[in-house]
């Protein structure tokens, strides 16, 4: 709580001023606006060490608003709308009432009315301090047992974490507050996000991203002769492959050893990264930099470099029976240099594809774990290292995150993991993909291209009926982010082919909306406009364990009160007549693909889903 010992307010035209004398300094709150937003700004002066936590929006009364928007704070969230919990007025048998809340978003947040209008907030600047907004209730009861319901209200804040930082100069503005407005909860949000996209320096350059990644298949197993048998069938393919790079995972070293390549790859990573080259893709290799094995040269050679916790003891981030997991603490000099050593040898050797994983093993709270060198927050620390790293692997490499916090990599990679790993379809794998790439496909696009996960299209090795393989790849077609898989084209069959062909984005980025983004529907529905302007592409995919039948109105997906309906294949359309709405059923977990258009004509058969033509979608 601020207990100011005096309090001194100005107000002019469009804005205004707070200002708080503190028994050791000041802080202030100023109150502004720019085209399209208003702002929030602090200041503190006077303190040699900032706080943990400062709120400059604290205690505010949510009014008019039935749903909140949370975000996570990075890969796999979780993240989505939720309505406001409505708590029962009478209670009877309980000892304490359970009906408290409290949620933290991260980045982007938002609050929405019954109608749609939406109140969507968060910081530009992500490079010193952690922004987190929670909403909340306060809740009193009244009578014998606390059985009836006196108030319940919605609270909200949002602040940042200074984490006892020193203040040079005694003073500190922190990032500004934007608050922007509109009458579409996707659209307000994706408008904030491209004001945080310009801040930040996103890199959304480069052509969407279609590589092969080896974990999904062949986990640790992945060898140089793997992948000369991939690389080889892969120059045969024709019509041609179509990846961008080829990436290997983890299994090629030690956790941590880096640059020492492992009895699979006896030639060493330049002739693997070689090896790729020949078959026209970007090289690409698996890196997670804060991640030290018990069993690596530079656990054993460089214990310093290891972050600890506040008693000094090395951390272990992860135990396992043949080894344990620390993490390396990057404020220390030599470990900080032996990671740029990493990047620039992988760089030097022909590397031009970097996933880099686990990365919020290095995104840990100041307050918490003792450094080499002390006296920054967690998001400085964390920002040194992927700054070097984009340093070191030039602008022209395509770099990959995952497993990581969001707000900070914004400027820094092209793409980025937005849900856990696919393996099966459960809640927490599939249905966290699902969830989490519909809730963040604000945006894709605009801070980096969202990665869905894999996209299996083989027949063996998933855990997953054809059925879902199908709508799990066109749902990451549709997305229009990028399209990765561990499938070895060359072995999979024309029909599969045929599927993967279907679902590349090629050089558009366009991506789809989804109509009942804030409700939570059975099914999901995904539209996506074709480039000539005057068609659609219809996804409706049923995620849940029981069959299902539903009805859509067409003026709700597209604007368009009637159109001509294709049932839509790759390399087939069956028309389906002119409606004004679409109503099917599907069985669990299944998805029905449709083409919608102006004119009662269907395109070409080879074209794809985003919209031009494709070879090898027919014969």
């Amino acid at each position: 709580p601020v207990r100011p010992t005096a309090l001194r307010t100005q107000v002019w035209d469009g804005g205004g001023r707070v200002t708080y004398q503190l028994s050791d300094g000041t802080l202030e709150l100023r109150f502004g606006s720019t085209w399209n937003s208003l702002v929030l700004e602090t200041d503190i002066e006077g303190m040699a060490v900032a706080p943990d936590w400062i709120h400059p929006l604290a205690g505010g009364a949510v009014r008019g608003a039935d749903r909140f928007f949370k975000q996570g704070l990075g890969f796999a969230g979780p993240s989505g709308f939720s309505a406001f919990p409505d708590p029962p007025r009478r209670v009877e048998g309980e000892i304490l009432k359970e009906f408290v809340w409290s949620y933290d978003s991260y980045l982007c947040s938002a609050l929405l009315s019954p109608d749609e209008q939406t109140l969507a907030f968060g910081s530009l600047n992500h490079s010193i301090f952690l922004q987190r907004t929670t909403f909340y209730n306060r809740q009193y009861r009244f009578g014998l047992s606390d059985r009836h319901l006196d108030s319940d209200q919605v609270l909200v804040e949002a602040g940042f974490a200074l984490e006892n930082r020193p203040i040079p100069s005694d003073r500190l503005r922190l990032p500004e507050l934007h608050f922007h407005t509109g009458n579409d909860a996707f659209l307000t949000l994706r408008s904030l996000a491209h004001r945080i996209a310009s801040a930040s320096g996103a890199l959304t350059d480069k052509p969407t991203s279609t590589h092969y990644c080896s974990w999904y298949e062949h986990e640790k197993d992945f060898s140089m002769e793997m992948l000369r048998e991939l690389t080889e069938g892969l120059k045969k393919m024709k019509p041609a492959h179509g990846l961008d790079a080829i990436q290997i995972d983890d299994g090629y070293c030690t956790r941590g050893d880096w640059l020492t390549a492992n009895e699979k790859w006896p030639e060493g990573m330049k002739k693997a990264f070689s090896q790729i080259r020949s078959a026209g893709c970007r090289p690409g290799i698996w890196v997670a930099p804060f991640m030290v094995s018990s069993k690596s040269e530079l656990f054993r050679l460089h214990p310093d470099w290891l972050l600890r916790d506040m008693e000094g003891k090395a951390i272990i981030e992860s135990r396992g029976e043949k080894e344990d997991m620390y993490i390396l603490d990057s404020s220390h000099p030599a470990a900080f240099n032996y990671l740029r050593g990493v990047f620039r040898s992988l760089y030097r050797w022909g590397a031009r594809f970097f996933k880099t994983d686990f990365m919020d093993w290095g995104f840990q709270d100041s307050l918490r774990v003792k450094r080499h060198t002390p006296g920054k927050t967690s998001m400085e620390y964390f920002v040194e290292v992927i700054k070097m790293i984009r340093e070191e692997i030039g602008s022209e490499s395509f770099w990959l995150g995952c497993i990581s916090p969001f707000a900070p990599m914004i400027g820094y990679v092209d793409a980025m993991r937005v849900a856990n790993d696919l393996w099966q379809w459960t809640p927490g794998s599939v249905g966290n993909m699902l969830r989490e790439s519909m809730a963040g496909q604000y945006m894709n696009q605009v801070f980096w291209q969202n990665d869905p996960d894999v996209v299996y299209l083989r027949s063996y090795s998933t855990g997953l009926t054809r059925n879902e393989r199908i709508s799990i790849a066109l749902w990451a077609g549709m997305l229009g982010g990028v399209v990765n898989t561990s499938d070895r084209l060359p072995t999979l069959s024309q029909d599969e082919l045929r599927y993967w062909r279907f679902i590349r984005p090629g050089e558009s980025k366009n991506i789809c909306r989804f109509p009942y983004w804030t409700k939570n529907d059975r099914c999901l529905v995904a539209v996506r406009s074709m480039p000539a302007g005057n068609a659609w592409a219809l996804l409706v995919l049923n995620p849940l364990e029981s069959s299902v039948s539903e009805s859509m109105k067409l003026t709700e997906l597209t604007g368009k009160g009637s159109l001509h309906c294709y049932r839509w294949e790759p390399g087939r359309f069956d028309a389906e007549g002119q409606k004004t709405e679409i109503t099917l059923s599907l069985e669990p977990h299944a998805s029905a693909l449709f083409y919608l258009s102006t004119t009662d004509r269907p395109p070409d058969a080879n074209t794809g889903l985003h919209g031009y033509p494709v070879e090898g979608l027919t014969g």
